[in-house]
């Protein structure tokens, strides 16, 4: 399973086009993220919670795809939250991130925001 191409509002995994920001679970599986987490705390969706992060945690490595122009970012919490469980994190603009999330081995997860 990899990621196979990405523009402004969408992204393919595993030859399925998403119109959404999705999760990929370590085992494969994919979810539509659950961004209102974030939006009912800040207003927008632009910040990452460790709330979010939750669904991805027996992930060892974590590739969060920050958007076409890179706008997403990771809250003090959530880097914290990484942090204290032993996750890597790799933050990238999202057509750089799944190249990189392809590239992996291993207990891999992935956020990815799908427009800015």
């Amino acid at each position: 399973m990899s990621f196979e191409d990405t523009s402004f509002g969408s992204v393919v995994f595993d030859g399925k086009k998403y119109g959404y920001d999705i999760l990929v679970l370590p085992n494969g599986r994919v979810e539509e993220r659950r961004k209102t987490l974030s939006k009912s705390i800040f207003g927008t969706s632009h910040k990452l919670v460790p709330e979010e992060l939750e669904f991805l945690e027996e992930a060892e490595i974590i590739v969060i795809g920050t958007g076409q122009s890179g706008l997403l970012k990771l809250t003090k919490e959530a880097e914290d939250w990484v942090k204290n469980r032993g996750i890597r994190v790799i933050p990238a603009p999202t057509p750089e991130a799944i190249r990189e999330y392809n590239k992996l081995e291993g207990k891999k997860a992935a956020l990815i925001h799908v427009t800015c």
